[in-house]
């Protein structure tokens, strides 16, 4: 597979003070992504650093990926837990469909259990069919 189109936005850890998520969804970043064709192949690679409050015995975290604007429909979720630090690394894949979209990534904990600490990053990539 050829690829058509590749866009990546990230922060590094270190690079900006831990954050607390909350019950209210925190956009990280987004990718935008042009040239899809309606059979290419749209690959979403997410990474989030973070880690639980030192108050919880463990952290728990949602990573959410919306399609189209921050408040649009979600197209990927996914619960995750740790006992002190993750380093959370997952791949959504889906076909294609606009010339032109806008992926974004937000996160948010139901308790206030975890805290952004880096590196995230949000990488769109279309393979041509």
């Amino acid at each position: 597979m050829k690829v058509k189109y590749q866009h990546k936005t990230e922060a590094l850890k270190d690079r900006f003070p831990p954050f607390p998520v909350s019950r209210s969804e925190i956009v990280l970043t987004s990718v935008s992504l042009n040239k899809i064709g309606p059979k290419d192949r749209i690959v979403l690679r997410m990474e989030v650093g973070w880690d639980k409050p030192l108050h919880w015995d463990m952290g728990e975290l949602e990573l959410i990926l919306r399609a189209g604007a921050v408040n649009g429909p979600i197209v990927f979720l996914a619960s995750e837990a740790c006992f002190y630090r993750a380093h959370t690394k997952l791949e959504h894949v889906e076909r294609g469909g606009a010339e032109h979209q806008i992926y974004y990534l937000s996160v948010i904990s139901m308790e206030d259990r975890a805290r952004i600490v880096g590196p995230y990053s949000l990488e769109g990539i279309v393979y041509e069919d």
